[in-house]
């Protein structure tokens, strides 16, 4: 794997390989957009930036820190508690245009971003020694007040099909945008709502930075958030009602 992945990409391999000898602790691998076109750099994003481990530009990698690293990108992680490993996704100026040997349509991302994301999940995995589960930015930030809304137009069942490729699972059988199995959040729970985030519904995550559950339920349906009385609560969580406790 590591042989025929340099061999294929060169530099941008060993960055997203990092440092092999040491352990990824994390249980999940978190997909964020910079909402932005601007290239991520060592001025812009310096390597002392405490929260993302990976930039992936339009045209390749740009690491400010191995994935062994704790990581810090959501309004859920502020104690820094190793759980997540974070890759932003910096967007192609064109959303609805095909990109000819660059991009696909209704995408903000590259072929490439694509194609090194995966690889990023599959070395991740690999560190760990099991495979993390996916899920976004907006799903850690649910509900929080100022809470993100990234990734945007992402297709998740084309970064899976990758992911497949190089693992060599078999192809689903089932027609797109319908899978077998995935590697986590689905991809039509990631285009809810607009793709917004919107107030009064259930974080799924912080029961589990609370160490209230064992696994964040990203996969049942996205509910309405509600008091111990059954009533609907319509208003964002603030970052003081939630106790961080979990670490990893």
């Amino acid at each position: 794997f590591k042989s025929d992945f340099i061999s294929k990409h060169g530099a941008h391999a060993n960055t997203i390989l990092g440092d092999t000898t040491k352990p990824v602790t994390a249980n999940y691998f978190v997909i964020h957009d910079t909402a932005a076109t601007n290239k991520a750099t060592t001025s812009s994003q310096p390597a002392n930036n405490t929260g993302i481990h990976m930039w992936l530009n339009n045209d390749g990698a740009y690491q400010t820190h191995d994935w062994n690293h704790r990581g810090d990108g959501t309004k859920v992680e502020r104690a820094n508690n190793g759980c997540f490993v974070h890759t932003e996704l910096v967007r192609h100026p064109k959303l609805d245009e095909a990109v000819a040997g660059v991009k696909q349509a209704d995408t903000y991302y590259t072929d490439l971003q694509y194609e090194l994301l995966a690889y990023a999940y599959v070395v991740c995995s690999m560190r760990k020694g099991k495979l993390l589960e996916v899920t976004v930015h907006r799903e850690l930030d649910r509900s929080i007040k100022n809470g993100h809304n990234d990734p945007q137009h992402f297709n998740m069942n084309g970064f899976y099909s990758l992911v497949d490729g190089i693992l060599g699972m078999p192809i689903s059988k089932l027609h797109p945008p319908l899978r077998d199995f995935t590697y986590g959040i689905e991809h039509s729970r990631i285009m809810k709502h607009r793709q917004d985030n919107w107030s009064g519904y259930r974080n799924e995550f912080i029961p589990y930075v609370e160490s209230r559950v064992t696994r964040a339920e990203q996969y049942r349906p996205i509910a309405r958030r509600r008091n111990s009385a059954g009533n609907v609560i319509n208003t964002d969580y603030a970052t003081s009602d939630i106790t961080m406790r979990r670490r990893c």
